[in-house]
């Protein structure tokens, strides 16, 4: 594996090759002529990748101020490591100020000033004739001046387009710098991308596609689960106030996924509100379904399993009618749920099943060899110390907090929430319940058989934790108290059952496979992206090794309890 040292520096190579091809550009620059569209796209084309060479020094000077964090190095070898940054810095600036010079002076672009007294001068003993004559040369001096100017305005035209392109080049890369100093980072390290040090957002998603290891093919437990809290749900949509018939009734399903769980609850809810408006007697609204999970996700999918909307052009009560056909309009909506995804008073009802307990990101303290929260030789908190479960419920907390300050502005006044994420009820954060059994134990095993095999090192195994909390009861209503946009109708927990659903329970196989095809369905793009696809089969394989061994006990075992809140915008 290469030393963080010898990756620097190949990175700092890399620099300094472009600098050495920026200076070439700026050589060739002079063999072009002074003005025109051609000269200004290639001088646009220099100052482009100056200030790519300007953002891989500011990596370059981040990732220098971590090394010796992460690799011995002699404060000599770093001082100079700092000047040869900034002596590439100064060269920055230099091929920057010998561009600026070629920039058109107030001479070149409009021409030289004319001294009024010049002008007055060039009419001194002319008769008439002589005066229209000169009037004459002034004009055909002022059309030419024109022409001149014309082609001045079109070289300025190419100009601002050439600037526009570099502003937006600038903004891009500001908006790459971090990513592009933690990925770099991580390439150091000789890792994989780390799961750790990359924006969950841009990465995260369930197991998208048909295929055996699909979500859709997975989530049996989810849609069984989701099935016995369905009166629950029922309860919340009761009560709910009717808003007129003339104005459409909106539902958000957040953490949608890819399969048909999320389909089959929106049918629900919309059907369940369609019979309360036919109850008073009055018409329904149109139905409006908006399915929102991370841009990772797998909505082609989602969308094919949508079935058609029904009677086009017909009532809403037509549609109702037909089983076959869906009864309300639908789009995706790509984001994070801990920020704004909707307009202001838009939503009437927001529904999130599973998703609520997987974290925005693992709290960095975890990962901090420094920190007293740094969770060494595991890759979850159950069993972990105090501090290690007190940065998991901070984030948790500061998660739910979000997920809710948005919410709050974005339900129509009358609004509700129905949620649903894993829980506990043990008061100690350590003590993860049926989630903990799952990855505290047979998941832990197979990271450690992966480290014992010498396939992975500890230090890899280490630098990995499931971004995941199973809540109690008291941190959740903490949240929600805190903010105080919302009421609380029901907070509960309810046991759910076993996250498997297996045809042969006496089937030690099938429940091993079940156990791993389960786990990579939902966690599996994490551990693929920080240890590849290969080490993520060898360690599901594991997985399922392991679950054949104790299929007895997980199925017995392993139970998930979930809060269950129905809330209401205050």
């Amino acid at each position: 594996m290469a030393s963080s040292s010898d990756s620097w520096m190949k990175e700092y190579n890399e620099a300094t090759k472009l600098a050495d091809d920026i200076n070439g550009m700026i050589s060739e620059r002079s063999t072009l002529p002074a003005s025109g569209p051609d000269a200004q796209r290639y001088v646009s084309a220099i100052r482009r990748k100056n200030t790519i060479l300007g953002t891989r020094l500011d990596s370059l000077q981040s990732l220098l101020s971590k090394l010796p964090g992460k690799q011995p190095i002699s404060e000599k070898e770093l001082n100079r490591r700092k000047d040869m940054i900034g002596t590439l810095r100064s060269k920055v600036l230099q091929m920057a100020s010998t561009l600026t010079s070629h920039t058109a002076n107030r001479d070149s672009l409009l021409g030289p000033e004319i001294n009024k007294a010049d002008a007055m001068g060039r009419t001194v003993g002319l008769d008439n004739y002589g005066l229209v004559g000169l009037q004459r040369q002034v004009m055909k001096e002022q059309d030419e001046g024109l022409e001149k100017l014309e082609e001045t305005v079109v070289s300025t035209k190419h100009i601002a387009l050439a600037v526009n392109e570099e502003l937006d080049l600038h903004a891009r890369l500001i908006d790459d710098l971090d990513q592009h100093v933690e990925v770099t980072d991580s390439r150091l390290r000789g890792d994989n991308v780390s799961v750790s040090s990359i924006n969950l957002e841009k990465i995260f998603s369930m197991k998208g596609g048909k295929g055996e290891l699909s979500y859709g093919n997975n989530s049996q437990a989810q849609a069984k689960h989701a099935s016995s809290m369905l009166h629950l749900l029922k309860e919340t949509l009761d009560r709910m106030q009717l808003s007129s018939p003339e104005v459409p009734f909106v539902v958000a399903d957040l953490g949608c996924s890819s399969g048909s769980n999320s389909i089959n609850t929106v049918d629900a809810i919309i059907k369940h509100m369609a019979k309360r408006y036919d109850a008073l007697g009055y018409d329904s609204p149109e139905f409006s379904a908006f399915f929102s999970d991370l841009p990772s996700t797998d909505f082609n999918t989602l969308f094919q399993l949508l079935p058609p909307l029904g009677n086009h052009g017909g009532s809403m009560e037509e549609a109702l009618a037909t089983d076959s056909h869906r009864s309300y309009f639908a789009a995706g909506v790509p984001g994070s749920f801990y920020r704004r995804l909707f307009p202001s008073r838009s939503i009437d009802l927001f529904h999130s099943a599973f998703s609520l307990h997987w974290l925005s990101q693992v709290p960095e303290s975890v990962l901090d060899k420094r920190s007293a929260a740094y969770n060494k030789g595991r890759v979850f908190i159950h069993g972990a110390n105090e501090s290690t479960a007190n940065a998991y419920k901070k984030q948790f907390q500061t998660d739910l907090a979000s997920f809710l300050r948005s919410r709050a502005m974005e339900l129509k006044k009358g609004g509700s929430m129905f949620l649903v994420c894993l829980g506990r009820t043990s008061v100690e954060p350590t003590d993860q319940s049926g989630l903990g059994l799952l990855l505290g134990t047979h998941i832990q095993g197979a990271w450690d058989d992966l480290v014992q095999e010498g396939l992975i090192t500890s230090e890899k195994r280490d630098s990995f934790n499931y971004p995941v909390y199973a809540s109690s009861l008291q941190d959740f209503k903490e949240v929600v108290e805190a903010d105080g946009s919302f009421t609380i109708n029901k907070l509960e927990i309810f046991n759910g059952g076993s996250p498997l659903v297996v045809n042969q329970p006496d089937d030690a196989a099938e429940v091993g496979r079940a156990l791993a095809n389960s786990c990579r369905s939902a966690g599996g793009v994490l551990i693929d992206a920080h240890i590849g696809e290969h080490l993520g089969n060898e360690l599901f394989s594991r997985v399922e090794q392991r679950g054949s061994r104790h299929a007895k006990e997980i199925l017995e075992q392993i139970q998930f309890l979930y809060i269950v809140a129905s809330l209401s915008l205050a």
